[in-house]
């Protein structure tokens, strides 16, 4: 039947599919007319050199001198049989020829794309998701199948990312549970100890210390319960941008960081734009903030992202925290640099995975990092987590 050319529509591509197989089958009639026609003239005597039907009656025809006449019939029985054949001849032809093209044009044009399409409806029912649709063609259903593809790999990015949410949260909920034990065993072993000491009636002061330990345990649930309830409502705010005053707002924060900064025995430097490339340690808590300019943005938003780096980054540093601020292509870049020893290779893969800290011994709830990378998901912006020669560094770029 010939190839069907890719990129025709399934409506050309039957047309086309029907017109070959109606000139091949008139080709085939055509020549078995001529097989039977010179079958059944040797059965005719005397032989005429050719003959015609004529209201349903054979007219024998000679060419040349010979007058046509009257012939007869050799063999009626295998005669018969011929002129049946040769009757019989154009709906066998042309019926065979119609099918086959019927079934080369279903094989190419319908069966291959359904075949494609089921195997992918039968993959994505058994939650199978990494395969690829080929596209068999360029019509219609090739392009169905096209689009069946990009439905399929929007479905498998959507499946992954629930499934690593469903899995950040199976961490969560194990490093909580983790870390919830430890304060509650200290609770129940220092009740031990006050109903021991009570029951003996001495060593109130070992009682009281014991007292003490548990209230401290008591504040390390209750400011995990504080920061599971920020982590899950960060997500039902709603994004309140308002023009502010980069100079107001930086000084207002510089007393706030430095506050925080000098209860831990630490610096804090805030720079911004020009001169957060040529600055020195030793400079005045805030340098550069003369080319301040308003953006519209989030404050509390900031703010919080802010307070959360400032405090991992005094937690982590040996001296000093600086706060870079510079603002190109609308987007406000922020950096927030320790002096420390800088993330792990464990800490960089992690850091945003609520509950994940190298320091549970030092009461870190490894909750900051993550709370920051929601509030900035938040204002879609982006969070980076790196290293740099001198300590870690956490930035983020804000559209403003």
């Amino acid at each position: 039947m010939g190839k069907i050319k890719k990129g025709w529509s399934v409506r050309i591509s039957l047309f086309v599919s029907v017109g070959l197989a109606i000139i091949i089958a008139q080709l085939l009639y055509m020549g078995a007319l001529t097989l039977i026609d010179n079958a059944m003239l040797g059965y005719m005597d005397p032989q005429p050199d050719t003959f015609v039907y004529k209201g349903g009656n054979l007219v024998a025809i000679n060419y040349g001198p010979v007058p046509s006449s009257v012939v007869e019939i050799t063999d009626i029985g295998k005669y018969e049989a011929l002129r049946t054949i040769r009757a019989l001849s154009p709906i066998i032809i042309y019926g065979i020829c119609l099918i086959i093209a019927a079934t080369i044009f279903y094989t190419r044009a319908i069966m291959r794309p359904l075949k494609v399409l089921n195997m992918g409806v039968e993959k994505i029912a058994s939650r199978e998701l990494d395969f690829q649709i080929d596209r068999p063609s360029n019509d219609e259903l090739g392009r169905l199948c096209g689009a069946f593809e990009t439905m399929r790999s929007e479905l498998q990015l959507t499946f992954e990312e629930l499934w690593k949410s469903e899995e950040n949260q199976r961490s969560m909920y194990r490093a909580f549970a983790h870390d919830l034990r430890t304060p509650l065993t200290v609770i129940k072993g220092n009740n031990e100890i006050v109903e021991l000491v009570a029951a003996k009636n001495n060593d109130w002061e070992r009682a009281v210390r014991a007292v003490q330990v548990s209230n401290g345990a008591v504040s390390r649930i209750e400011r995990y319960a504080d920061q599971i309830k920020e982590l899950e409502h960060i997500g039902d705010g709603t994004v309140d941008k308002q023009e502010i005053d980069m100079l107001t707002f930086l000084e207002a924060y510089r007393q706030q960081a430095e506050l925080v900064a000098q209860s831990m025995n630490r610096r804090v430097q805030i720079v911004y734009e020009k001169d957060a490339k040529n600055f020195s340690k030793d400079d005045d808590i805030l340098a550069g903030i003369n080319d301040a300019k308003s953006f519209s943005i989030d404050q509390d938003m900031l703010t919080r992202i802010l307070d959360n780096l400032l405090t991992n980054g005094l937690e982590h540093a040996e001296k000093q925290v600086t706060i870079l601020f510079t603002c190109h292509n609308d987007f406000l870049e922020g950096s927030v640099c320790d002096d420390g020893d800088g993330f792990s290779h464990e800490a960089l893969r992690q850091a945003t995975t609520p509950f994940f800290t190298t320091d549970k011994e030092g009461g870190h709830m490894g909750i900051g990092l993550a709370v920051v990378q929601k509030l900035v998901d938040k204002m879609q912006g982006t969070l980076l987590i790196e290293n740099q020669p001198t300590g870690g560094v956490v930035k983020f770029f804000i559209p403003v």
